[in-house]
């Protein structure tokens, strides 16, 4: 069983890393279920005839290769290098030294408007009263959100990555003045959009050579979960 786990860890560690447009189509891809019923926002719209799908079918994310995803997507890919050059630089400016360290190297990111910070503020409350020091929960902590969600981001001593690093402007268009919006449910806009831009976050983070832990605003922590992620597991 240890050689098994060996091996097997090994292989997992040596698989390239998806492009972005892979991780995108794979974030509901073919052997995805849900449960019922379907997000609309990923599941409704994938098939070509646009009926909803069945309980018993697979959502295909055939949403990205069309209608408002596909110029962004075009734009997404345009941008790459300069885009992961800025994102290093943030990353870089993350970076507080806790004493100890706490954080292990491990990224967390997380991706929010404003219209939903609310959720986002219970994590930090909760993080900066459970961790040892406020450096433990500031350092390495991005948060992927829009100008209002930035400055409010900032005045805790976190770091906000804004939304146009990862053309929000092409992504929502004509739907600008929703892009802070709560969604009225998951997957809906513009929830489905913030979604996408925080795969390419995560995504270009991994291409960065980062450990990333990617994690939903409404969430608090009990205890530092990097101290974990940051020792060897099998298949981790």
């Amino acid at each position: 069983p240890g050689m098994q786990d060996a091996r097997n860890c090994a292989a997992w560690e040596t698989r390239p890393i998806p492009t972005i447009s892979e991780a995108l189509r794979r974030s509901c891809g073919a052997n995805n279920s849900w449960w019922n019923p379907k997000p609309k926002g990923y599941c409704s719209g994938s098939t070509a005839d646009r009926k909803p799908l069945r309980n018993d079918e697979p959502c295909s994310c055939a949403m990205f290769e069309g209608g408002k995803f596909a110029p962004w997507m075009a734009s997404v890919a345009a941008h790459e290098r300069e885009r992961r050059q800025q994102l290093a630089k943030i990353v870089r400016q993350s970076m507080v030294d806790d004493g100890a360290a706490t954080n292990k190297g491990v990224i967390t990111l997380f991706f929010v408007n404003s219209g939903m910070l609310y959720l986002w503020f219970n994590w930090a409350c909760s993080a900066l009263a459970t961790l040892p020091t406020a450096a433990a929960a500031v350092s390495r902590t991005l948060v992927l959100t829009d100008t209002a969600g930035a400055s409010a981001v900032a005045a805790l001593g976190f770091t906000p990555l804004p939304c146009e690093l990862f053309s929000s402007a092409v992504l929502f268009g004509s739907t600008r003045g929703r892009i802070s919006r709560a969604a009225p449910q998951f997957g809906r806009w513009p929830h489905a959009g913030w979604n996408a831009m925080a795969l390419v976050a995560l995504t270009d983070l991994v291409h960065l050579g980062h450990d990333v832990l990617l994690s939903d605003a409404d969430t608090a922590w009990r205890t530092d979960p990097r101290t974990w992620l940051a020792k060897p597991h099998p298949f981790v």
